[in-house]
């Protein structure tokens, strides 16, 4: 647990740093690895995606202001299927590309993305759900790096939170306000620690 709580005061140490506020690929790669020390692959893997419905939960409101609809607690109810096994893959997935292709080329946003960014978290925690991300496996060290289609959830709703991309005019103060309730908050719910 000591290396727990060394790799999230870490972080935080990050977070409180950072003129953007921004929370680091690389450290919230050694906050999972500390977490998933010991750990059950599977109980690992079900943590992970409880904490990417967290960080979506946290921003719904942004969605909620703009569209009034329950696609978002859909997608996360279609996440929770999936991990049940109570729904076929194929159609898990062909639901959240309908989404996804939805609130990417179809839904105006004017000057504030960030309901798109609620929506993409949304659809990407589906995909956390089927295909678990391999965090050793990740060479990036940042989340831009990424192909967009697999920004992590996390980072979508930190993008959310501050109104924009690490690397766009957008809040520093909500974004280091998301991820320090990520780190105080949502990674001790997910991962049952006090």
């Amino acid at each position: 647990m000591l290396d727990v709580a060394l790799a999230i005061a870490d972080a935080r140490s990050e977070v409180a740093t950072d003129a953007a506020g921004i929370l680091s690929l690389q450290s919230r790669k050694q906050v999972w690895n500390a977490l998933t020390a010991g750990l059950d692959e599977h109980v690992a893997f079900a943590n992970r995606v409880k904490l990417d419905a967290l960080c979506v939960r946290r921003v719904m409101p942004i969605w909620a202001a703009r569209f009034d609809s329950d696609e978002i607690e859909a997608m996360l109810s279609l996440a929770d299927a999936v991990m049940a096994g109570s729904v076929d893959a194929n159609d898990a997935a062909q639901t959240r590309d309908r989404f996804y292709t939805e609130i990417v080329d179809d839904r105006e946003y004017g000057n504030d993305a960030s309901p798109l960014y609620v929506g993409h978290a949304a659809a990407n925690t589906v995909i956390e759900a089927m295909t678990p991300s391999q965090v050793d496996a990740m060479p990036q060290t940042d989340d831009e790096d990424l192909d967009p289609e697999s920004y992590l959830p996390c980072y979508l709703a930190a993008c959310a939170a501050a109104g924009g991309m690490n690397d766009r005019p957008s809040s520093s103060e909500r974004r280091r306000a998301f991820w320090l309730w990520y780190l105080d908050e949502a990674v001790p719910a997910a991962y049952g620690i006090a």
